[in-house]
């Protein structure tokens, strides 16, 4: 009978309250960032864009373009999609996908704001300039 009431105790704490709401924490898996050539190293989150789906869909990782890191550099204009899970799905690079990136001269088009998934699992990007940009994970376009 003790068992029963010490494991009853161990459901209640591991139940997290948030309003009215009540979460529990799986932990499913690490980022695996070792599998990604451009990343030598763990990269700060602070350094990255991050964008989840809901429900366990996919994540999304965009290096930011102001930072300056010490002793390497990050990838520029390619975006890092992750399976909830952890594992590496897909890289994109946003050079080839979107028209005028590649331009040199387009600087404030290459700064990105933010990016967040929609409804349809598409990714939405802003940029400095104001514009939006949807971009198919799946289809890559």
């Amino acid at each position: 009978m003790s068992r029963f009431y010490s494991r009853l105790a161990d459901l209640y704490t591991t139940w997290i309250p948030l309003e009215e709401q009540f979460y529990r924490h799986h932990h499913i898996g690490d980022f695996d960032f070792n599998s990604i050539p451009e990343f030598r190293e763990w990269p700060e989150f602070q350094h990255l864009h991050l964008a989840h789906a809901k429900n366990g869909g996919p994540i999304a990782m965009l290096p930011k373009d102001n930072v300056v890191t010490l002793g390497a550099t990050l990838p520029r204009n390619k975006l890092f999609i992750f399976c909830s899970n952890g594992r590496h799905y897909e890289t994109i690079d946003l050079d080839r996908i979107i028209s005028g990136l590649a331009n040199e001269r387009a600087n404030s088009m290459k700064h990105w704001v933010g990016m967040a998934f929609n409804s349809d699992e598409d990714l939405v990007l802003l940029n400095a300039e104001g514009r939006l940009y949807i971009v198919d994970i799946v289809l890559k376009e």
